[in-house]
């Protein structure tokens, strides 16, 4: 069974955890001028973990049905831990790029920590429990902004990359000892579970449909978060590190709207909803 405790603790691993993907966004402008390079080139950072990001639902997600979750949940924020500290100390870009993609890549921990909590949910409390979670992903990613434009305005953005990596060693260990360990295993290979991600996406349309709004809704955000570091930062606005990481806070509400959607979801459960051939 799903606890309160736990639930604290997976939603606060998965903030913390998706934050690693969008911190270097509103440090694009610091990383250029630290490494002493274009602006436009500095982006390559955020382009870079994005890839290491959709690798990783490709290629790692698939084996939280094959791996025990505790053990495998672990690995990865253990993993991403040592790549942020690495990061920190990036002497130049093409290093900080290459360790970008690691970064994304462990960063799907997400991604099994919420089926995972979902399963150990009663069924009526599962749609809470998921909403719960998503809303603590959308802090986690506004979060992200405000801390490292704030901490890079002291520190610098080295010192962003080292405090996440400390706060990703806590998080490893403490969910490395707070995880249940009764994990399932599917008994069937890699490559099977991987052409079964395959045949499952071929077959159900409305899947498809709702990853196709899902990846649209994805880039207009990414579009928007990247960009507007520079448009902030720049000649017109000259706002300081600090001040664009507080921008991001004008984003909570739709952190609101999925700790309320879940709730609603599980109040109004038997009623039915809306789906793509009803709209």
């Amino acid at each position: 069974m799903l606890s309160r405790g736990l639930l604290r603790l997976l939603a606060v691993t998965c903030g913390v955890t998706i934050a690693n993907v969008y911190y270097a966004q509103p440090l694009l402008h610091t990383i250029a001028s630290g490494l002493r390079v274009s602006q436009s080139a500095a982006g390559v950072v955020v382009t870079a973990t994005q890839l290491g990001f959709a690798a990783g639902l490709i290629l790692v997600v698939p084996l939280g049905d094959i791996v025990a979750r505790r053990s495998l949940i672990s690995t990865l924020l253990a993993v991403e831990a040592a790549v942020l500290a690495a990061s920190a100390v990036a002497p130049n870009l093409g290093v900080l790029t290459a360790l970008a993609v690691p970064v994304g890549l462990c960063s799907v921990v997400v991604q099994m920590t919420i089926p995972f909590a979902a399963t150990l949910a009663r069924p009526q409390q599962r749609a809470s429990v998921i909403g719960t979670l998503m809303g603590s992903v959308l802090l986690g990613i506004l979060a992200s902004r405000t801390f490292a434009g704030v901490l890079a305005g002291v520190a610098g953005w080295r010192g962003v990359y080292g405090a996440a990596a400390g706060l990703m060693a806590v998080t490893a260990i403490v969910v490395a000892r707070a995880l249940p360990g009764a994990d399932w295993e599917v008994s069937i290979g890699y490559l099977a579970q991987l052409r079964a991600v395959v045949r499952l996406a071929r077959s159900e349309p409305v899947l498809r449909t709702r990853a196709l709004i899902g990846a649209a809704q994805f880039a207009a955000f990414s579009c928007f978060w990247t960009t507007v570091t520079f448009l902030l930062a720049g000649p017109r606005y000259g706002f300081s590190q600090a001040t664009i990481g507080l921008f991001a806070l004008v984003g909570v509400a739709g952190a609101g709207c999925a700790l309320a959607g879940g709730r609603l979801l599980d109040r109004y459960r038997h009623r039915r909803w809306a789906s793509p051939r009803s709209t």
